[in-house]
């Protein structure tokens, strides 16, 4: 049964080094067991230089898509939205649709929200490129510990307050909803086309060497091996979408509690 692979869970990093097998062999293991690793970078640079990292990388894309991912998106939703969300799923931003939304579910907004704002705002902060696409991240660690707008709000709706000089009207943002994880749980193949959504792996991997999820997946597992004890934290890593998520690849919809942000 393929597995899901969930970046904050330790499940994966046992599953991984199984299937890397003897191109990382006990006696590499060991040695990295030895280095007194300040960064995550270094560990995966020893990696890098004990073994045929090529093969690594092609083992590593060859388990990613072999498996299932889940990955986080997180906003303010009503009871009613976040019920919803598993029959209708997650469409990418349409930016108009997203502004007479805004004037429907702030009526305070109206007045605000008038044609030449709006397309100041988006000029101003080059709001236009977020136009149909749909985020996620990979830790949900990092999304509930340092990203805001699972708590603010919406990100495309604060900056198109800000951009236009209103940011004093953020705070209205909050008023709606609550904070809400959406897990979503899609395939191998899928998780790594939107961790690569402007250039292919192949471009990526002979400019950079690593495909982006892969190193994500490397540097921890290089520094698991190093720090077997190591207390796990999250990670800043994000999937961008170009397509709806579907009803059936959300596996939850979970009420956070609020916090203060700075």
């Amino acid at each position: 049964m393929p597995l899901i692979i969930d970046f904050d869970n330790d499940d994966w990093i046992s599953h991984l080094d199984v299937a890397l097998g003897e191109l990382v062999p006990s006696d590499i293991k060991a040695n990295l067991r030895k280095q007194g690793f300040e960064y995550k970078e270094e560990a995966l640079d020893a990696l890098e230089v004990a073994t045929n990292i090529e093969e690594v990388i092609d083992a590593t894309l060859n388990w990613i898509r072999n498996n299932r991912v889940r990955i986080f998106h997180g906003t303010r939703l009503t009871d009613d939205e976040a019920e919803r969300l598993q029959e209708t799923g997650m469409r990418p931003l349409a930016v108009a649709d997203r502004v007479e939304w805004l004037r429907a579910a702030f009526p305070e907004l109206n007045d605000v929200l008038t044609d030449e704002f709006v397309s100041h705002s988006i000029s101003k902060g080059s709001l236009q490129y977020r136009e149909g696409q749909v985020h996620a991240a990979i830790s949900l660690k990092e999304l509930t510990g340092s990203y805001d707008y699972l708590f603010l709000g919406s990100e495309f709706d604060r900056r198109l307050l800000e951009y236009a000089g209103r940011g004093d009207l953020v705070p209205l943002l909050t008023t709606r909803g609550e904070p809400r994880v959406i897990k979503i749980v899609i395939s191998g193949d899928e998780a790594l086309d939107a961790m690569h959504p402007f250039f292919p792996i192949e471009f990526t991997r002979e400019n950079d060497r690593y495909p982006n999820l892969v190193r994500d997946l490397l540097k921890e597992y290089a520094w698991m091996l190093s720090k077997p004890h190591y207390r796990r934290v999250g990670i800043d890593s994000c999937l961008l979408f170009k397509r709806p998520i579907p009803g059936h690849q959300i596996e939850a919809v979970v009420a956070v509690e609020e916090r203060a942000v700075v």
